[in-house]
């Protein structure tokens, strides 16, 4: 007998689950009525003056509950119970959220005091190589060679951000001293060469007293790292600098976003003592940057070379250009020989390459820097929105 229309049945009439359940078994024909006579139950109740709240028992009245509540008959919760539970579930996001910054914080701050002390340890044992060979740091940070080094930043408070580009620099002392200067204008917490506390920060990193002169590569000696907002953006200020030979063509990201202390630390027990060159330290150079958008990947900005002469700027910007375009002549259609700031190429949705012309141990730009310039994304557009960072 079906517990619902109370009719005798025979056991074809009942399905395999509710055979089990004995006396309270319900026929397939009772539990295919069932969500219409529950809906016409519920359209009922949609319409009710007052009702109980399924959650705290109480009867209200209809303006109490919203219209999707009221539809729910019997199972309607009304408006404060809902508010508090939403109230509750923001708490316990806030407390994860609050924890996890804690975690974070303090491994952070383990890691730094562990690099920061490797990095230490293979400059000194530079520092003591060129002791042996008759030179000493000083000298050697002092020494302009064929190296030049170049200083970027980047810096976001939760809006879209690119690379800045703030001076190229003929001595590893004067990229150390633009760095310094120019993550003091940016950051929210370094004053005077040191870290001040500061209780949103989670990350940072001072490398500037263990710089390495006369190699080549890209390293981050400056960053710090604040706390997410509700929207998971992060508040950042980092500095790159980038070490290349005048005239050689590169292909070097900025690591703002990653850690170089590997790098760093193999630098300084294979440097050797540098020779000197006679680049002119007030000199025009060209700097030629690349933007390269990769499906499925993070956009990339590289650093391509620099070049005393404007031509053989020209000369590695059209090559690398190559690969943006589909066929030669939309090169030369696009060719700005006139631009000495900005972009000589860019495709669309795919990227662009751009020339910054600097004269040599000059700040360039304003105070935060000129931001070199990309636009592939479409005019007045920016890159790197909210990049992800590693904090160590």
């Amino acid at each position: 007998m079906c517990f619902v229309c109370k009719v005798a049945k025979s056991l074809d009439c009942f399905s395999k689950n509710q055979r089990k359940k004995g006396e309270n078994a319900t026929c397939m024909d009772c539990i295919g009525k069932l969500p219409a006579l529950l809906a016409a139950k519920n359209k009922a109740m949609e319409d009710l003056e007052e009702r109980s709240c399924a959650n705290c028992n109480i009867f209200k009245k209809k303006e109490d509950f919203d219209n999707n509540e009221r539809k729910k008959g019997e199972a309607s919760v009304c408006m404060s119970c809902n508010e508090e539970a939403k109230a509750r579930l923001r708490e316990q996001l806030r407390m994860r959220r609050e924890e996890s910054i804690k975690v974070a914080t303090q491994w952070n701050a383990e890691s730094e005091v562990r690099i920061t002390q490797k990095v230490k340890t293979a400059y000194e044992t530079y520092v003591s190589k060129l002791k042996a060979s008759g030179s000493t740091i000083e000298m050697e940070m002092t020494k302009q060679t064929d190296l030049l080094y170049i200083v970027t930043s980047i810096s976001s408070r939760g809006d879209q951000f690119g690379p800045c580009l703030h001076g190229i620099y003929t001595t590893c002392q004067k990229a150390q001293e633009a760095a310094r200067k120019t993550f003091e204008k940016l950051s929210e917490s370094y004053r005077d060469g040191v870290f001040v506390s500061n209780e949103t920060r989670v990350a940072k990193c001072d490398m500037t007293k263990f710089l390495i002169p006369g190699v080549v590569g890209a390293f981050r000696p400056l960053f710090e790292v604040f706390r997410q907002d509700e929207d998971d953006d992060q508040d950042c200020t980092a500095i790159a600098i980038n070490v290349v030979r005048i005239g050689i063509d590169v292909e070097q990201s900025f690591p703002y976003i990653w850690d170089t202390s590997s790098a760093w630390i193999k630098a300084g027990l294979n440097a050797e003592k540098s020779s000197a060159d006679s680049t002119s330290k007030d000199a025009e150079a060209h700097a030629i940057f690349s933007f390269r958008i990769y499906a499925f990947e993070a956009e990339v900005v590289n650093l391509l070379g620099i070049y005393k002469d404007r031509e053989g700027a020209m000369n590695r910007a059209r090559e690398y250009a190559k690969d943006l375009f589909s066929d030669e002549e939309s090169i030369s259609d696009q060719y700005s020989t006139g631009v000495t700031n900005g972009e000589l190429f860019v495709v669309h949705d795919v990227g662009s390459v751009s020339i910054e012309t600097v004269i040599l141990n000059n700040e360039h730009g304003s105070v935060g820097g000129r931001k070199i310039g990309f636009s592939a994304y479409g005019e007045g557009s920016s890159v790197w929105t909210s990049p992800r960072i590693e904090w160590y």
